[in-house]
């Protein structure tokens, strides 16, 4: 992975991901394993209106989908799946993940293990840190940190190279 300058663009992505890995379901699973599909439109606005200061956005939780309500769900879910589309899509994303598991397969595993964070033996980000070899979780989040941030330049700078990938 390429050490670079922190953009705007690679921030929006860095922001993107460790989003995903907080608050979704599969964390980072969705970008490393084809198998895991990333959140529907309607999970990501369940996950983003949880994490709201304000209970009542105007979603009627009741009753079928109306046009007012399908719209309020694009325009609260594009910033997530607008980073993902205008920065490559899945696929280049998902081949920036391969990459860094191929280079550096310790990373990939401490990625994986913490998207499974609260399963198995992987209770807290604690377990995650000593399953990977970190004596506590303040190291762990550092080395996340530098893992996301070194993704986000490979994926900025791969679409913005226009690197093709096949599925």
């Amino acid at each position: 992975m390429r050490k670079r300058k922190k953009t705007k663009e690679t921030e929006e992505i860095y922001n993107m991901l460790d989003f995903h890995l907080r608050y979704a379901p599969l964390g980072l699973l969705p970008f490393m394993d084809r198998k895991c599909p990333l959140p529907s439109i309607n999970e990501v606005f369940e996950i983003m209106k949880t994490l709201s200061k304000s209970s009542d956005i105007g979603v009627k939780i009741k009753g079928g989908i109306t046009l007012p309500e399908q719209q309020i769900l694009i325009e609260n879910t594009e910033p997530y799946f607008g980073i993902i589309k205008k920065n490559g899509g899945i696929v280049l994303m998902r081949k920036v993940f391969g990459e860094l598991e191929k280079q550096f397969p310790e990373r990939g595993k401490f990625l994986r293990d913490w998207s499974k964070k609260g399963a198995g033996n992987l209770k807290t980000i604690t377990n995650v840190a000593i399953n990977n070899g970190y004596s506590d979780a303040s190291t762990a989040y550092k080395m996340k940190k530098k893992i996301l941030h070194d993704i986000s330049n490979e994926i900025y700078l791969k679409n913005v190279l226009k690197v093709s990938y096949n599925h």
